[in-house]
């Protein structure tokens, strides 16, 4: 085997003590948060790490200004209401 090929010293799940995985599910109550602004100011970010964030918003008003994400990286989910989104490939109705 390739010296650079060598496995790793570390396990893939570590494991505290007591035999329990790090990785684990959590719950995250975002029933809990109070709605407040739009659906940009009324963003909450939950999580984050280098690469990622994770958040919530829960809007209560209109948007105030047009906004353009140029890195087109966000994902929504609807739970409530409907609307439509406008894409660069079609027009969608959220129902």
């Amino acid at each position: 085997m390739s010296s650079r090929l060598r496995r790793s010293p570390c396990r893939l799940l570590p494991r505290r003590a007591g035999g329990q995985s790090t990785l684990h599910r959590r719950h995250l109550r975002t029933a809990e948060l109070k709605p407040a602004g739009d659906y940009l100011t009324g963003r909450r970010t939950l999580l984050v790490n280098r690469h990622l964030h994770i958040g919530v918003t829960k809007p209560v008003a209109p948007p105030e200004r047009f906004f353009s994400n140029g890195d087109g990286d966000e994902l929504y989910f609807v739970d409530a209401g409907s609307g439509f989104v406008d894409s660069v490939l079609r027009r969608s109705a959220v129902p």
